[in-house]
C-alpha cells in the first residue's frame, strides 16, 4: 500500500463511520461487519482517535458490503432511479471509489484519458493518487492554438455525429493511458477514447467505470474493463 493511499485510507474510513451511523448503522452491526470493538469504533467516529493502517484497511473492507460505492450505487437502483451524477457528486463516493480502483488497477499508468461527462472528478482523484496529469476529451476544440487528436462515431438513436477532441501535447510520450468514464452503455464512447490513445502511440493500460450496463459495449470496446457496478440490461 502507497503511503497517499494509507493516509487517505485512514481518513475516509472515519468519514465512512460516521455516513454508516448517520443512516442508522448500529455500533454492533459495524463490529460484526468490520471485526473491531464497538468502543473503539466509537472511538474513531468521535474523533478522539484514528485508525492505523492496517486498522483501517480492515475496516474499509468490512465496510464495503455495507457502505461501499457498489453498494451506494445499487442502492440507488433499488430505489428506481440511477442518479450517477448525484453520486459523482459525493465527495466521500468518489474518494472510495478512487480507493475501489487503486485496489484493482495493476497495471502501470502514464496519462488518465476521460471523456466530457461526470466522470472527470473521479479521473482528477485517480490523477492525485497516481500522480499521473488528467486529459478530459472535449466535445469542442477549446484552444485555436492547440494541436488536437480526435475520434468518435455516429449517435444511432439521433443520427449526429459525436465528435471528441483532446489534445496531442497532454498525451504525446504516454505509454500507458488510463481511460475513466461514468457509464458504460453501448461502448462507442470508450471505442472513441480508445482510438485517440492509439492514434498518440499509446496504449490503454484499463478503463475504469463506474457503471456497466448489459453486454453490448462489447462489440466496440477491446480493452480490460474495471466496473464498480454492473448491471443486466
Amino acid at each position: 500500500m502507497t503511503h497517499y493511499k494509507t493516509e487517505v485510507l485512514r481518513v475516509v474510513v472515519v468519514e465512512a463511520l460516521r455516513r454508516a451511523r448517520s443512516r442508522g448503522v448500529t455500533y454492533r452491526e459495524l463490529a460484526e461487519a468490520t471485526g473491531v470493538d464497538e468502543t473503539l469504533l466509537a472511538r474513531y467516529v468521535s474523533g478522539r482517535v484514528m485508525p492505523g493502517a492496517r486498522q483501517a484497511e480492515r475496516i474499509w473492507k468490512g465496510l464495503l458490503d455495507i457502505l461501499g460505492p457498489a453498494r451506494l450505487l445499487a442502492e440507488s437502483l433499488e430505489k428506481g432511479r440511477l442518479d450517477v451524477e448525484a453520486a459523482l457528486g459525493d465527495p466521500l463516493f468518489v474518494v472510495m471509489s478512487q480507493l475501489y480502483f487503486l485496489d484493482r488497477i495493476k497495471a502501470r499508468v502514464d496519462r488518465i484519458l476521460v471523456p466530457e461527462a461526470a466522470g472527470i472528478g473521479l479521473a482528477t482523484a485517480l490523477g492525485i493518487a497516481l500522480g499521473v496529469h488528467v486529459v478530459v476529451a472535449r466535445r469542442t476544440k477549446e484552444y485555436t492554438w492547440a494541436e488536437y487528436v480526435e475520434a468518435g462515431f455516429e449517435d444511432p438513436a439521433s443520427g449526429r455525429s459525436m465528435i471528441f477532441y483532446a489534445r496531442k501535447d497532454l498525451l504525446s510520450g504516454a505509454e500507458w493511458i488510463l481511460i475513466v468514464d461514468d457509464i458504460v452503455q453501448t461502448g462507442r464512447t470508450l471505442h472513441a477514447m480508445e482510438k485517440i490513445v492509439e492514434s498518440v502511440g499509446g496504449r490503454v493500460a484499463a478503463i475504469a467505470a463506474v457503471i456497466v450496463v448489459g453486454s453490448e459495449w462489447k462489440r466496440f470496446v477491446r480493452s480490460r474493463v474495471i466496473p464498480i457496478l454492473e448491471i443486466a440490461r
